[in-house]
């Protein structure tokens, strides 16, 4: 008991929960060949599933701890999880959990930050090193370091050094991947109505190989635009876009690696999001996505008709802050 008084005089403390039940028209990510394939029960060993698309239930909770500083030196721990439950195809579930510190110094502040995803299902995919279909899964570990400097009320920069490890189940580990991402973000408070953001990041994955070899670099851009109303009052609207450019790396040729040699695909994602006050810390949530990918290949042309997608997904839920 005294150490939990003594928690409560030095540490603010906040916690948030939200859940948003949501709509999503292809879940795996297929293309149109694969999509039409699944409805006519063409190779069925691809698709041991009931259905290309499914509701979603999203459920996250963060827990943030803050000493009560006050000479600009705050110390800020965060504790989350999120899950994601599918209610047809629920082999696709899967959680992501994350810890991590910031420390601030006057305008300068520092984070470290670790993300753990335990086992996340992709799809399922021919074995590499044979001819069966198996589910493709993989564990992710993320690592953080983040430096952030104000540089005048209400605008702030930040630049991220991140090291992303992917592990594959075994018949899969031949994807299995090291990644460097470097960010640079930048965050205007325009006026109490209107937060931009912008953001770009480079990604150096390297994968293990050799046959296939998913190595690949990517550009990635990304503009968020948050908008304040008064109708309702305090009601929050943001539009965000983000664009990526990957291409793969692979030295083997087109004869031996054909869905990656001399690949590249342009993905595009656009979200928007609106959150209304219901009452003292509940807020209702509404969000829209359309994301699509083209795949591009000057030895494997079939590849777009293989790798291109489209999906949809709309939600509700809502948002509560203590």
């Amino acid at each position: 008991m005294t150490l939990l008084l003594a928690l409560f005089a030095f540490f603010d403390y906040s916690l948030s929960a939200r859940a948003i039940l949501s709509y999503d028209d292809n879940i795996f990510s297929y293309s149109r060949k694969y999509l039409d394939e699944f409805m006519a029960h063409t190779n069925p060993e691809r698709f041991p599933f009931e259905t290309y698309d499914d509701l979603t239930n999203d459920v996250s909770l963060e827990l943030l701890l803050r000493n009560k500083s006050t000479k600009g030196r705050t110390t800020t721990a965060n504790l989350a999880l999120s899950t994601r439950g599918y209610y047809i195809n629920e082999e696709k579930n899967y959680a992501v959990y994350n810890i991590g510190i910031r420390q601030a110094f006057g305008r300068f502040a520092v984070k470290i930050d670790y993300l753990f995803m335990p086992d996340y299902l992709i799809r399922y995919y021919q074995e590499p090193a044979g001819t069966d279909y198996a589910g493709c899964r993989f564990t992710e570990h993320l690592i953080t370091m983040k430096g952030t400097y104000r540089v005048k009320t209400g605008m702030t920069a930040s630049a991220s050094f991140k090291r992303e490890f992917d592990n594959y189940i075994e018949g899969f580990d031949v994807y299995d991947s090291e990644s460097y991402r470097f960010e640079l973000e930048t965050v205007l408070r325009a006026s109490n109505y209107f937060e931009p953001e912008l953001s770009y990041e480079f990604k150096d994955s390297r994968a293990q190989g050799p046959v296939p070899d998913i190595s690949y670099v990517q550009h990635q851009g990304r503009i968020i635009l948050a908008m304040r109303t008064k109708v309702p009052r305090l009601s929050e609207v943001t539009f965000d876009y983000l664009i990526a450019y990957r291409l793969f790396t692979t030295d083997l040729g087109s004869l031996i690696d054909s869905p990656h040699s001399g690949r590249a695909d342009l993905g595009n994602r656009i979200r928007l999001a609106g959150e209304v006050p219901v009452l003292t810390g509940l807020r209702l949530v509404l969000n829209y996505s359309c994301e699509f990918r083209n795949s591009f290949s000057d030895t494997y042309l079939q590849v777009g008709e293989l790798k291109n997608f489209r999906k949809q997904t709309a939600g509700v839920g809502i948002e509560f802050t203590y």
